[in-house]
């Protein structure tokens, strides 16, 4: 490796991570932003009964995913390093970053609650609230919700899987805005082109770990979260053919 292509945590004990969502740039386009004026196309949810109505969850859900794409877009936007003297000074399109990875999480922990209530014969609590705590379980092989599981993540038959393993970034990304101690350092690293997400993650908070570096392309991390809002529904049955139609409507 030159010189010039070294990163400046290269000298840190870490595993890099770079997400792909599978796919090229070129196919993104702003997927739920076309509901906003077609919400009679919006996959029907799930109602539990005494709990939630599925028609005003999946209002939420909508308006929570597009808030994300919205905020994708206002990065593009606002993209713009400033560099004096050799040094980053200003970075303005990281405050939109953040907003979309909040949402995000928001959409995907909002589906783990509501099929988590919706499969499970006890309807007095939500056991698993957010998809940290889901990927415990889908690792520990717990079978008591497995029904849940299946939907999340797949990996069954005739169940979609998550090829690009896009929930436990979106899980480590969003745990790292939330509670890593690094942002400071990690937040001046910024890619001149695109925007990107560069966050410092350690386990627990404990320097004695590995640092896990994400340095992920924006896009590729907003592709993966319009893949797996997609995914997941498909794989509850919760996927109209007039969803097909309107992604063919462009």
């Amino acid at each position: 490796m030159r010189e010039d292509e070294r990163q400046p945590w290269d000298a840190l004990d870490h595993v890099e991570i770079n997400y792909d969502a599978g796919r090229p740039m070129a196919t993104f386009d702003y997927f739920f932003a076309k509901f906003s004026s077609n919400i009679k196309f919006f996959p029907q949810l799930p109602s539990v009964e005494g709990r939630v109505n599925g028609l005003l969850i999946g209002g939420v859900l909508l308006r929570y995913a597009a808030r994300a794409e919205e905020h994708f877009r206002a990065a593009i936007a606002r993209h713009k390093i400033e560099v004096r003297d050799g040094q980053v000074s200003k970075i303005v399109s990281r405050d939109d970053l953040e907003s979309m990875i909040y949402f995000m999480r928001r959409s995907v922990d909002l589906l783990v609650q509501l099929y988590c209530l919706s499969f499970s014969e006890d309807k007095s609590a939500i056991e698993v609230d957010s998809i940290g705590r889901a990927l415990t379980l889908k690792g520990a092989g717990r079978a008591r919700n497995a029904d849940m599981i299946a939907v999340l993540f797949g990996d069954v038959a005739g169940r979609e899987p998550d090829r690009t393993n896009f929930l436990s970034i979106l899980n480590g990304i969003s745990n790292s805005y939330k509670h890593g101690f690094l942002i400071s350092e990690s937040d001046v690293f910024r890619a001149v082109e695109f925007p990107n997400i560069v966050l410092f993650e350690y386990k627990n908070n404990k320097f004695s770990n590995a640092a896990i570096v994400h340095n992920h392309n924006a896009c590729h991390i907003m592709m993966g979260f319009q893949d797996a809002i997609r995914r997941i529904l498909k794989n509850a049955g919760a996927l109209p053919n007039a969803w097909a139609e309107l992604q063919s409507a462009g």
